[in-house]
């Protein structure tokens, strides 16, 4: 059952990120609409938004390739971790910083907080029952 849980999850985690990054490379004035900002199309700006909708764009494709390949599983919850992490932490930051956002932003960082719980605790899990991405450093 716990097995099913986690391809669950990892796949659900995944999925977001794989959702975010393509609205952000490839739609990224819908994406934003969607929180009232409305981007003009400056194209350096447009060029740091699509930026990093690529990357996790990738990394949405490694976290779901785990979800069928299992010996990168750890690493995939290791990233998903780092990434989930990162988010919630800079929404945190700029919460503190510029104050209090939109509902559905807030309700996005509580998702990404949550979700990088869940990772480390998957990572932190794997670890104990004897998993690891040794395959990786072969």
């Amino acid at each position: 059952m716990m097995k099913y849980l986690e391809l669950i999850l990892l796949f659900v985690a995944g999925a977001i990120l794989s959702l975010v990054g393509y609205m952000a490379a490839f739609d990224p004035h819908t994406l934003y609409a969607t929180n009232n900002v409305m981007l003009d199309r400056n194209p350096a700006l447009l060029s740091e938004i699509r930026a990093p909708g690529a990357a996790l764009l990738l990394a949405s494709g490694v976290i779901l390739s785990a979800v069928f390949i299992q010996a990168i599983r750890s690493f995939a919850w290791g990233l998903a971790a780092i990434i989930y992490a990162g988010y919630g932490l800079g929404r945190i930051i700029s919460f503190i910083i510029d104050g209090a956002p939109p509902a559905s932003l807030f309700m996005a960082m509580m998702i990404e907080l949550i979700f990088a719980l869940v990772a480390l605790w998957m990572v932190r899990r794997r670890n104990k029952m004897g998993h690891s991405s040794a395959a990786l450093s072969s």
